[in-house]
C-alpha cells in the first residue's frame, strides 16, 4: 500500500481545493462584526461549512439513491423536501449577508424537517429517527447548550405529538406495528433522554475543547509572552554584559593609555602613597635618576641622595610633601640629586597631594624636569651673546677700519706715486735715502690696510677644489725676494684635493710664511719646515720655522685682531728693527680657517721654534665605494626622492648633484643658482627635499625662501648649507621650532650631508 503523507510543505492536490474553498465559505459566513469573530464562533463556523458542505454533497447522493423508492411509493413529498434542503444548503453556503445564527437555525431546520418528514413517509422504523438525533447533537455543537435544549424539547413535542396520532390512529395503517402503548413510551422517552444526554455530552465536550483550546493558547501566549520577556530581558543582559565589556575595554585602554602617557613622557613622573612608597615611576625618571622600576617601586628610599661635599642627606619627597603641606602645590622648585652612577643633575619640581572625593589626600604627585642642559644652554647662550657682540664691535671696527683703508690708501697712493717720481730725478743722496724711506714706509702702510680690508670685509668663502701643494707654490714664489737665504724644506705626501676658498686660503699661507720670514730675521741658519698630508678625513698643513718663537705669555693673544709683538711691541728685540707688523695677519688666518670649518693649533718655544698646523676637512668630489657601503649599511637610506638644491657655488652644487643622482641613491635633483630661481622652481613642481645655501646673490637669501616654502608647505624637510655667523646663531631657536629643519655647516663631508638628508626623512615619515 502506498503511504500517503500530509505536511505543511506537500499536499494533496484535492485536498488543496478543498481547503481553499472551504476557507473561502467560512470567511462569507463570518459576518465582519466583532461577535462572529470570537474563536468560538469562527470554529462552530468551520464546524458548519463542513455540515452543509457534507450535506450539499451527501444529500445529492441520497436524493439520486432513493429516487426509485420515492417513484415507487409515491413519495414526492419526501422528494420535495429533499430538493428544498439541498437549496437550503446551498443558499447557506454561498449568500453572504446572512447572519451566523440563522445559518445555524435554518440548517438545524432542515435537518429537523427531513427527520420528521421521513418519519411520517415512511414510518418510525428509517432513517427519520436519525436525523431528530442528529439535529439536536448539530444543535449543541453549533449553537451550544440553549440550542441543544431547544432542539431537545423540539423533539420531545414532535415524540408526543406522534404518540398521540399513533394512537388515536390518525396516522392510519402506517403504524399497525406498534402494538403496546407502554412501550410505544418508552421507546419515546428512552430516545428523547439518550439524544438529550447526547446532545449535552457533545455540546459540552465541544465549549470544554474549544476552552481547553482557549486555555491552551492563553498559556501559549502567555509563555510567548514570557519567552519574549525573556528574549528582551536576555537581550538586555547581553547588551548590559556587552556594554559593560566595552567599558571595561574603554577603561582598560584609557588606562594603558594614560600609562603609556605617563611611561613615555620626557619628564620624571612618579606617584607616592600616604606612607611615601612609590607606585609609578616612569622611564623618564629611570633615565634621569639611574634608578629603575624594580628597584624604586614600593621602596622609600630612593628619595634620599648622598651629597659627598656635606655631610648630611636631604629627603627631597619630605621636602615636596612638606612644602605642598603649607603651599598646596609646588612649581619651579630647584634641586640638585645624585643619579646612582655618582653624577649631579639639576631638577625642577612641581608636586601637589592627591584627594579623593570626600577631600582625603591619598598620595602625591611628583613631576621632575631635568634642567641641567637647558643651565648649561643659558650659560652657552651668556657666552654666544658675549661673542655675538663682540663680532658686532668687531664688524663695527671692521667697518671703520675698512673706510679708513679705504681712503688711507687714496693717500698713500699719492705719497707713493710722488716718491717714486723723486726717486727718478733726485741726484743727492741724502734726499733719495729720506725718499726711499719714504717708500718702504708707503708699502707698510699698504700691506698694514690689505690686512685691515680683509679683516673688515667678513666675507662668506667661495669654494673650488684645487691641490694645496700648488696654492703652496704660488705663495712661495710670490715671496721668493723675502726668502733669500732662507732654506726651504718641503715635505708633500699624497692629499686630496681641498675644497675651500682659494684665496683665503693663500692669504692665510702668505701671512703665515711672512710671519716666519720675519722670526728668523735674526738667525743666521733661517730654515722654514712646510709639510702637508692627510690624515682622518682632514688635510693637515704643517708651518714652521727656527726662529724667535713666542713667548708662552703671548700664545693666548696671538689671534686677537691688533695685537702683535712686532715693531714697538719688540720687547724681546726678537725681530729686525725694520719689521712692522699690522696685527690682523693672524686673527684673519683664524677667521679664515674657522670658516672653513677647520682648525688652526700652535706649538711654539721662545727663542727656538713656532710650528702652527691647519686642520682642514676632506670633501671628495663624490662618494668612494668604501663610503658607499659604509653609509648603506649604517644608514637607514631613502633612494628615488625629488630634491631642489639652492647653491650659488658652480662647484658645490654640481658635486652635489652627482653625489644624490647617482647609486645607491639615485635622487632627481633640480639645482637653482640664486633665491629667485629657486622660489620659481619651488613653486612648478613638487619636491620632497630642499638643500639651502644661506648666502645667495641678489636680495633673496635662503631665509627668505625658507619662508616662503613654510607658507603652504610645513611638511617637507629643509637642510641648511651655510657657515655663517649670523646664520648659525639665528639657526638655533628655529629648530626648536620646526622638527624638520637641520644645518650643516660648509663645507661638510658627503657622508653627513647624505646622513642629514635621511634623518630629516626619517622624521618625517615618523
Amino acid at each position: 500500500m502506498k503511504r500517503v503523507i500530509l505536511n505543511n510543505n506537500r499536499k494533496i492536490p484535492g485536498f488543496n481545493i478543498y481547503v481553499k474553498i472551504h476557507q473561502f465559505i467560512v470567511e462569507r459566513i463570518v459576518w465582519p462584526y466583532s461577535l462572529e469573530r470570537d474563536s468560538l464562533y469562527r470554529m462552530r463556523a468551520h464546524i458548519l461549512t463542513s455540515l452543509l458542505i457534507a450535506s450539499f454533497l451527501l444529500g445529492s447522493i441520497a436524493l439520486v439513491a432513493t429516487g426509485k423508492l420515492i417513484i415507487t411509493k409515491n413519495a414526492w413529498g419526501l422528494a420535495i423536501v429533499d430538493i428544498i434542503g439541498l437549496i437550503l444548503c446551498f443558499v447557506l453556503l454561498l449568500v453572504h449577508h446572512i447572519r451566523f445564527e440563522l445559518r445555524a437555525i435554518f440548517t438545524l431546520l432542515g435537518f429537523y424537517i427531513i427527520g420528521i418528514s421521513v418519519i411520517l413517509s415512511v414510518g418510525p422504523i428509517s432513517g427519520g429517527p436519525a436525523w431528530l438525533f442528529t439535529f439536536a447533537v448539530l444543535a449543541g455543537v453549533i449553537i451550544g447548550n440553549k440550542g441543544a435544549l431547544a432542539a431537545i424539547l423540539l423533539n420531545t413535542i414532535f415524540m408526543v405529538i406522534t404518540c398521540f396520532l399513533i394512537v388515536s390512529g390518525w396516522l392510519g395503517d402506517e403504524f399497525k406495528h406498534i402494538t403496546s402503548i407502554p412501550r410505544l413510551i418508552a421507546t419515546g422517552v428512552n430516545f428523547i433522554v439518550l439524544n438529550a444526554i447526547t446532545a449535552i455530552s457533545v455540546s459540552a465536550l465541544v465549549k470544554g475543547l474549544f476552552n481547553i483550546y482557549l486555555e491552551k493558547e492563553e498559556l501559549a501566549n502567555r509563555l510567548q509572552n514570557e519567552r519574549a520577556q525573556l528574549i528582551v530581558t536576555k537581550s538586555n543582559l547581553e547588551s548590559e554584559i556587552t556594554d559593560r565589556k566595552i567599558a571595561e575595554r574603554e577603561i582598560w585602554k584609557l588606562n594603558q593609555f594614560r600609562e603609556s602617557i605617563i611611561d613615555n613622557a620626557n619628564i620624571w613622573i612618579s606617584v607616592l602613597d600616604n606612607n611615601g612608597n612609590v607606585i609609578v615611576w616612569n622611564k623618564a625618571a629611570e633615565s634621569i635618576s639611574g634608578y629603575t622600576k624594580n628597584q624604586v617601586v614600593g621602596h622609600r628610599k630612593i628619595w634620599k641622595w648622598a651629597y659627598p661635599d656635606k655631610n648630611y642627606r636631604i629627603e627631597i619627597l619630605d621636602e615636596i610633601l612638606s612644602i605642598v603641606d603649607n603651599k598646596e602645590v609646588i612649581e619651579d622648585y630647584e634641586t640638585a640629586i645624585q643619579r646612582s652612577d655618582g653624577e649631579k643633575r639639576i631638577i625642577s619640581w612641581h608636586g601637589r597631594y592627591l584627594i579623593d572625593d570626600n577631600s582625603n589626600k591619598t598620595g602625591a604627585i611628583a613631576i621632575g624636569r631635568d634642567i641641567t642642559e637647558h643651565t648649561l644652554a643659558e650659560k652657552e647662550k651668556e657666552y654666544a651673546q658675549k661673542v655675538a657682540g663682540e663680532h658686532k664691535e668687531l664688524a663695527l671696527v671692521g667697518q671703520v677700519a675698512g673706510k679708513m683703508a679705504h681712503d688711507f690708501n687714496n693717500v698713500l697712493g699719492i705719497i707713493m706715486g710722488n716718491t717714486e717720481l723723486g726717486l727718478i730725478y733726485c741726484k743727492d743722496e741724502n734726499i733719495e735715502e729720506k725718499l726711499k724711506l719714504i717708500l718702504d714706509q708707503t708699502l707698510r702702510g699698504k700691506n698694514l690696510t690689505r690686512n685691515l680690508v680683509a679683516f673688515a670685509k667678513n666675507q662668506q668663502p667661495k669654494h673650488e677644489y684645487f691641490k694645496i701643494a700648488k696654492k703652496v707654490d704660488s705663495v712661495l714664489n710670490l715671496l721668493r725676494n723675502d726668502l733669500e737665504g732662507i732654506e726651504i724644506i718641503r715635505e708633500d705626501q699624497p692629499v686630496p684635493e681641498l675644497l675651500a676658498d682659494p684665496v683665503m686660503i693663500e692669504h692665510s699661507l702668505m701671512n703665515l710664511i711672512q710671519n716666519s720670514i720675519h722670526a728668523t730675521g735674526m738667525k743666521k741658519n733661517s730654515k722654514i719646515f712646510i709639510k702637508t698630508y692627510a690624515c682622518d678625513e682632514n688635510i693637515y698643513i704643517e708651518i714652521e720655522d727656527n726662529g724667535c718663537g713666542i713667548p708662552e705669555e703671548y700664545l693666548d693673544q696671538i689671534y686677537v685682531p691688533s695685537f702683535t709683538l712686532k715693531g714697538n711691541n719688540d720687547n724681546t728685540r726678537s725681530y729686525d728693527s725694520d719689521i712692522k707688523g699690522t696685527g690682523y695677519g693672524m686673527s684673519n688666518v683664524k677667521k679664515y680657517i674657522n670658516q672653513h670649518k677647520g682648525s688652526i693649533s700652535v706649538e711654539s718655544e721662545f727663542g727656538k721654534y713656532t710650528r702652527f698646523t691647519i686642520s682642514l676637512p676632506v670633501i671628495e668630489k663624490e662618494l668612494t665605494d668604501i663610503e658607499i657601503i659604509d653609509n648603506i649599511k649604517k644608514e637607514k637610506n631613502h633612494f628615488e626622492k625629488r630634491i631642489l638644491i639652492v647653491e650659488d657655488e658652480f662647484l658645490i652644487s654640481k658635486v652635489l648633484n652627482k653625489l644624490l643622482t647617482r647609486a645607491p641613491f639615485r635622487h632627481k635633483v633640480d639645482i637653482a643658482p640664486n633665491g629667485r630661481v629657486g622660489m620659481d622652481l619651488f613653486e612648478k613642481n613638487e619636491y620632497d627635499f630642499v638643500s639651502l645655501d644661506y648666502i645667495l646673490p641678489g636680495n633673496i637669501n635662503g631665509m627668505d625662501i625658507y619662508n616662503y616654502i613654510r607658507k603652504t608647505n610645513k611638511k617637507i624637510p629643509i637642510l641648511f648649507l651655510s657657515g655663517n655667523i649670523e646664520f648659525l646663531e639665528s639657526i638655533k631657536d628655529l629648530k626648536q621650532k620646526d622638527k624638520i629643519l637641520d644645518h650643516l655647516s660648509k663645507p661638510c663631508p658627503h657622508k653627513h650631508y647624505i646622513s642629514s638628508i635621511n634623518r630629516l626623512f626619517d622624521k618625517t615619515i615618523s
